[in-house]
């Protein structure tokens, strides 16, 4: 995702521009395919919000598996966590046990923000889920529970490098809610007892200077009435530095969010919140959509 950004910035800006055409969704389709992005909003005479606001939820992996990579995800979270709490941006951080074992300080930050932040799972050693038998990903999966030190059994699962797998296990665990590979413009999809929150955007260290298009998506999705997903790795969101980083991208993003919840339009989530929320409303996925079932 990093090299589809820094290769096709340009291409992606004009893509996302000509989305807000009178085109149909057909042709958005073919538009949106091209940045590697499923257009499939719901269909329009269903709400997912009161009031026809949308959601949007932030993931973030908190994981470190190189070594020169620690300070990176230090500065990054201290960062993350600075302005979470200015603009009142709950985000849902995806935990690699190993790391919170290895930088608790900087783990305690995360638990500890006033903003509430969701506290998800990543494993504890950063194993990919597909690859491992059942009882692996079991003992891996409640070590890294222990680790993070929390009251609740976390509700949300982040499969580490995407791979997806052993689905059934994972909604066995008690978690409601996973991030997908496949990135999407649309609403969550129930598959395997669990929502699918499918990510919309990575951002990362080539997608720096890029905050219009990125709020270009989170508008598209505003006005197509889904939910807009961004995700990230704090070790990324560092280059050049940390600071120019943030001014240039990472808070233009998180204040556009803002004002679009402010105004009314968008409602910021975790992803264990909105998987609930969608339970609560009793939402069934048809013909690629959610749609409200009235008892």
């Amino acid at each position: 995702m990093i090299t589809w950004v820094n290769r096709n910035l340009k291409r992606a800006a004009l893509s996302v521009t000509s989305s807000y055409l009178p085109f149909g969704n057909s042709l958005k389709r073919t538009i949106f395919a091209k940045m590697n992005i499923e257009f499939r909003p719901p269909v329009k005479k269903f709400t997912l919000f009161e009031g026809g606001k949308v959601a949007a939820c932030i993931s973030i992996d908190f994981d470190v598996t190189r070594p020169e990579r620690f300070e990176a995800n230090r500065h990054g979270t201290r960062r993350l966590i600075e302005l979470g709490e200015k603009y009142g941006i709950p985000m849902t951080w995806a935990i690699c046990g190993m790391t919170a074992d290895q930088d608790p300080d900087t783990y305690e930050l995360i638990r500890t923000s006033n903003v509430g932040h969701e506290i998800a799972v990543h494993t504890y050693s950063h194993i990919a889920v597909p690859e491992h038998d059942e009882a692996t990903i079991r003992a891996d999966i409640e070590r890294c529970i222990n680790v993070l030190r929390i009251p609740t059994r976390p509700k949300t699962f982040i499969f580490p490098w995407n791979k997806e797998g052993r689905h059934n296990l994972i909604r066995e665990l008690g978690f409601v809610a996973f991030r997908g590979k496949s990135r999407a413009i649309g609403v969550p999809r129930k598959e395997y007892g669990m929502f699918n929150i499918s990510p919309v955007v990575y951002m990362g260290a080539g997608s720096y200077r890029g905050s219009k298009v990125i709020n270009k998506l989170m508008e598209i999705c505003v006005k197509n009435r889904s939910v807009f997903h961004l995700w990230f790795h704090p070790w990324d969101l560092v280059r050049p530095t940390v600071e120019e980083f943030s001014s240039s991208t990472l808070e233009p993003v998180l204040s556009h969010m803002a004002e679009l919840r402010d105004s009314g339009l968008l409602s910021i989530m975790t992803m264990g919140q909105l998987a609930e929320y969608c339970d609560k409303l009793e939402l069934m996925r048809k013909d690629e959509s959610l749609e409200i079932l009235n008892k």
